[in-house]
């Protein structure tokens, strides 16, 4: 006896967003990463996985968690920069002037040789 693989064989056997998983003398349609199993009018169905409602998001915590079709993007707030996953205070940009005081300020202090 021998396995015949019904995934292998290039069409569609599942619907969109599940993946066929071959096994011996027939095959399982899985949800893809980022879709969860459900049920809609009594059908089995995979759909959207919000990771931004159940928590399972890796974004910073000043950024904004968005959900996208099986997936999400991080997005940081306001007065902050970065990827989303990792979100630093934006910097305000000194005046020529307050560097100028600065510098002056620093020949000052700085020890003679």
């Amino acid at each position: 006896m021998y396995d015949v693989d019904e995934c292998g064989g290039g069409s569609d056997v599942c619907p969109p967003q599940e993946t066929c998983r071959n096994t011996f003398g027939s095959f399982v349609c899985v949800c893809e990463e980022g879709f969860v199993l459900a049920t809609l009018r009594d059908t089995v169905l995979c759909r959207d996985k919000d990771e931004c409602l159940d928590s399972t998001h890796l974004c910073s915590r000043h950024a904004e968690c968005v959900n996208t079709a099986g997936s999400y993007t991080c997005c940081c707030r306001g007065n902050y920069s970065g990827d989303g996953h990792i979100c630093q205070p934006r910097v305000a940009p000194r005046s020529r002037a307050s560097m100028y005081y600065r510098y002056k300020l620093s020949k000052r202090t700085r020890p003679k040789q």
